[in-house]
Formats: C-alpha cells, structure tokens, sequence
C-alpha cells in the first residue's frame, strides 16, 4: 500500500531517467579539449565553440551503423556527443536502445520524432528531421544550457 501511495503521489519518479551517462565515447563532461586536440579533427570551430570527429571511432551505436559521430566543445569544455543515423528502422533500434538503458523517455513528441531522457546532470535526445536524419546527442545539462543560452537570438543580448 505504501508503495503504491508512493507512486501516485510522484508520477515524475517512474519516467526519471535511469543511469545518466557521465561521459560520451570515454570523454567526461566538461573536459579540456586540450587533452583530447590530437585525436580530434575539426568539422565546424566558430569563437567559443567547435564540433569534432574522431578518426579512430567506429560508426556503430545501438546496433545500427551511423552516419557521423561528432563531439562539440564549448569554450573549452565538453559539451555534448552526437550520433547521426539515417531511416525510420534505424530510429526504432536507437529508441529501443536508449529505452533498454536508461528507461523511458521523461518526454516524447511523436508527430516531431523527438525523444528526450532527462536527468539530474545530464541527458539524451533523439531528434529527426523531414529527410530522416536523426540526431541523438548525449549532453551535460549545463554546459549545454551554457552555450545554448550564449548562441541565442542576436536580438536578445
């Protein structure tokens, strides 16, 4: 009966995500890319932040063989960690994945294939787009809010 009162008085509980990752491909949140400079190549660097690939990682995630993998720096610091795929059967084994770790989504928007896992510290989300791209970046909560918040709307500064 406890139990029960437990679970209808914290719905958030049941969806919370399980094991957060605290790293993307053995790289910590928030470390200097300065450690990392050697084994990462640049696809994009503009001001305080940049995306990179690696050369010595293998295409493969949940199963499926990706498309990129892509890591992004934040005024120094790691940031998020990206696997592109492409098709609808890749993005089915990607959720069944994601779901087998770290439980249910905390939010899904179907109509839009987004998926999110949120937790304390950190979080997955899986996004697609009209051509069937699909996106599932694993981030530190606030580093990502950081440069989020610092790439805004040129009209909000």
């Amino acid at each position: 009966m406890t139990c029960a009162l437990i679970l209808v008085g914290s719905p958030g509980v049941a969806n919370a995500m399980q094991d957060e990752p605290e790293q993307f491909l053995g790289i910590e949140w928030g470390a200097s890319i300065d450690k990392y400079r050697g084994d990462l190549k640049p696809l994009k660097e503009d001001g305080d932040s940049g995306y990179y690939r690696r050369v010595s990682d293998r295409p493969f995630f949940a199963g499926v063989e990706v498309r990129r993998i892509s890591y992004y720096f934040y005024k120094g610091s790691f940031t998020s960690g990206t696997y592109t795929t492409i098709g609808v059967r890749d993005l089915k084994s990607v959720l069944s994945y994601l779901a087998d770790h770290y439980g249910e989504p905390t939010e899904t928007h179907p109509t839009f294939r987004v998926y999110v896992w949120e937790g304390k510290r950190s979080g997955v989300i899986v996004s697609c787009d009209v051509s069937i791209s699909c996106y599932t970046e694993f981030y530190d909560k606030a580093l990502r809010e950081q440069a989020l918040t610092a790439h805004g709307d040129p009209d909000d500064n």
